[in-house]
């Protein structure tokens, strides 16, 4: 039997950060559903797993139009890994919450819920917002989604403004304390489910 293919390090020009577009839409909204189809916070949204698989992809896409509009959105040149910005400036389409409520369906009201809370939390100041990050299963654990948050955070650190996340695991809080997060204020708790935490990020001078 051989061994398994190993995945190799991102490095050099192979994987440059950039923005993502219109057209890389279908790929990484993919990507995105895929990654997030047993996501604590997407379970206790869409509990019926078949109705989570049809709403995740139509929830993804508006989200990610949503971080289109504001140039939000960044990936690595092969579409391995995403992830989803917005700032305090980012306009909201027209017709979005509308969008959101179709995609969830029954699940509207846990959907709505989610977000008012995500809402009631976000800072008042000026800010970058990390709302989602994902890397296809065959690049995960291999550096491709620190290459690209550490392409966005030069971005914020040029622009000298601070970065707002979210994260509901361990792994996303001790990933977030490497870059130089950390935990803002109360957690997040959604009634009889997960807990998320806010986490903050000042811009650092870059030398």
């Amino acid at each position: 039997m051989k061994p398994a293919a190993r995945v190799a390090e991102p490095t050099g020009a192979d994987q440059v950060v950039r923005r993502g577009t219109a057209a890389d839409a279908e790929p990484l909204v993919s990507l995105l559903a895929s990654a997030f189809q047993e996501d604590p916070v997407a379970v206790w949204i869409f509990p019926d797993a078949r109705r989570r698989r049809a709403a995740l992809p139509g929830f993804f896409r508006a989200l990610y139009d949503l971080s289109l509009g504001g140039d939000g959105v960044w990936t690595t040149n092969d579409l391995g890994a995403v992830l989803l910005t917005t700032d305090s400036d980012t306009p909201e389409p027209a017709g979005y919450a509308e969008r959101l409520d179709a995609v969830a369906g029954e699940d509207r009201e846990a959907l709505r819920t989610v977000l008012g809370l995500l809402d009631a939390h976000q800072p008042a100041v000026p800010h970058h917002h990390v709302a989602f990050a994902g890397v296809a299963p065959d690049r995960q654990r291999s550096g491709w989604g620190a290459l690209l948050l550490e392409g966005f955070l030069r971005h914020c650190d040029d622009q000298g403004l601070p970065v707002y996340a979210e994260t509901s695991s361990a792994s996303g809080r001790a990933l977030g304390h490497r870059y130089g997060f950390h935990p803002r204020g109360s957690a997040i708790r959604l009634p009889d489910g997960p807990t998320l935490q806010p986490m903050w990020r000042v811009p650092h001078a870059r030398h």
